[in-house]
């Protein structure tokens, strides 16, 4: 499945760009820049490449997933989720685990929440923000649909 077609074209207009992560500034962080590579639309993936060299591949599905989520949830906030048990299924991290296990997609313990919505936020289909976890009461971070 292919990406909808305004994500596709803004993660193009990326590429060969550094990325500082929007949620930096949002959440007073210091999460490393990346560098938007390649898209390889025949293997339905973008890959991202840190600051230290490490590259990542994220596959198409992650950002349709995500965008889904984001969209059944009519408006709140949805936790991200990349620092909790990933079998949480009522974050978007530990969404993208469970999906990527069901359907036997590689790589599928890789921790790519904070990158998905990094740049589905970037490119204004969602914004960052804090929330309270409804089990605990904590407050997290969250994304929303715009």
């Amino acid at each position: 499945m292919g990406l909808n077609m305004g994500l596709h074209d803004c993660f193009r207009s990326y590429i060969g760009k550094w990325i500082a992560p929007p949620r930096n500034k949002v959440f007073k962080i210091e999460a490393q820049s990346y560098l938007l590579t390649k898209m390889v639309d025949e293997e339905q993936y973008l890959e991202i490449r840190f600051e230290s060299g490490t590259p990542i591949r994220l596959h198409y599905w992650r950002f349709n997933l995500v965008i889904d989520i984001l969209t059944e949830a009519k408006g709140e906030y949805v936790i991200i989720g990349s620092r909790i048990n990933p079998q949480e299924t009522h974050t978007i991290e530990g969404s993208l685990v469970c999906e990527a296990h069901e359907k036997g997609y590689p790589y599928a313990n890789l921790r790519t929440a904070p990158f998905v919505c990094d740049l589905i936020v970037l490119c204004g289909y969602a914004i960052y923000g804090y929330m309270n976890n409804p089990e605990t009461g904590r407050r997290v971070q969250g994304v929303k649909i715009t």
